[in-house]
């Protein structure tokens, strides 16, 4: 954290102390010290800290399990507001056909398929952003990480017996890889860190979604440097079960559609997306490649809607399900036998809370 004059724009270190994140501050009236919302360790509590400008001096104000972002103080600093954040997630494994549920998974926000059938999904029951993992009838439920950071977007090799993810354990977002039980996590990306989409059929390389440039990249599952594959910059990439084509959301003569190019980016087939004012939030290929599966989600992100659209025939786009909740952003996931879909809803409850006797 720093402060800088405004009258000669001079810049200095307001602070030693180490955040790993700061979501709000305030100046108190005596303009020497300030109240802040921060966490020092990745996922945990975010507390309300007294921060003295002058020697840089930070210390707790509040020590309860409650975690605050926003806030907002009145002249006198006698009265604070601030905002309580709780998350409320679960997921649901579906029929693809029906869409009657076949398995229940409490507090997850992220959730996929190893190709074994076992589902690998994201929670923060531990009190980090960890993985697990559950049998598909709802046994053996384990926990993959234990770490301070986030663990996210799990995606298994072919054989079930590797899982690759994302995780900032390092300081900023990088690819892991560890075996299927948690063991040997071990760094693979050191440039281009992101987000894993898909492990090539012959194991050699894990696709990623670079974390900043938004655009498609790859690096050896042995470790090694990373490569540039797809110069677009998209909110979602999706590669086919035989890693030659990728799908992603694009505007085509003035309509929403899936376009899928080869890796080296020609443009193979563009399908025109079911509903043109739906926003386009996910998006998967049918475990035969014969099309593909997407949702989309209204303005408000409150309607949700499932499609399939095949690429031969003529039965056109169809719908599988509707919700009317927010589906996560790393919460939809095609089954490994093409029968059963995965959806993570829900999200942050944000209370507001008043606090008095600072001073």
């Amino acid at each position: 954290m720093f402060v800088v004059s405004t009258a000669g724009g001079v810049e200095r270190k307001l602070t030693t102390e180490k955040f790993f994140n700061v979501t709000s501050l305030g100046w108190l009236p005596d303009q020497q010290s300030l109240l802040i919302t921060a966490a020092r360790i990745p996922n945990r509590n975010f507390r309300i800290w007294h921060l003295n400008a002058e020697t840089g001096a930070a210390d707790p104000v509040t020590k309860n399990s409650e975690s605050y972002s926003a806030l907002s103080l009145d002249a006198r600093a006698a009265i604070l507001i601030a905002t309580t954040v709780e998350t409320d997630f679960h997921a649901r494994v579906l029929d693809l056909e029906t869409a009657a549920e076949r398995l229940h998974v409490p507090g997850a926000s992220i959730i996929t398929f190893a190709p074994d059938g076992k589902v690998i999904y994201g929670s923060e029951m531990s009190g980090n952003l960890e993985l697990w993992s559950i049998e598909a009838d709802g046994s053996r439920r384990r926990q993959l990480t234990d770490f301070p950071g986030d663990d996210v977007d799990p995606v298994s090799a072919p054989d079930s017996k590797t899982i690759y993810f994302a995780s900032n354990r390092s300081g900023s977002v990088h690819i892991w890889r560890m075996n299927e039980d948690g063991s040997n996590p071990t760094r693979l990306t050191n440039e281009a860190g992101g987000f894993p989409l898909f492990v090539s059929p012959g194991g050699e390389w894990v696709y990623f979604h670079h974390g900043t440039d938004r655009t498609l990249w790859r690096v050896s599952t042995g470790g090694g440097q990373e490569e540039l594959v797809l110069d677009k910059r998209k909110s979602c990439f999706a590669l086919s079960p035989d890693g030659a084509r990728v799908a992603f959301g694009e505007k085509v003569d003035g309509q929403h559609s899936a376009v899928v190019t080869s890796l080296n980016g020609e443009t193979v087939k563009t399908v025109k997306l079911a509903d043109q004012k739906g926003n386009l939030i996910h998006i998967a290929w049918l475990r035969d490649g014969s099309g593909l599966a997407y949702i989309l989600a209204t303005d408000d992100f409150r309607q949700n809607t499932l499609w399939i659209q095949k690429f031969d025939g003529d039965a056109g786009p169809k719908t599988i399900a509707q919700f009317d909740q927010e589906i996560t952003s790393r919460g939809f996931a095609l089954s490994p036998d093409g029968k059963s879909f995965a959806v993570s809803k829900g999200g942050w409850s944000h209370n507001m809370v008043l606090l008095k006797g600072l001073n």
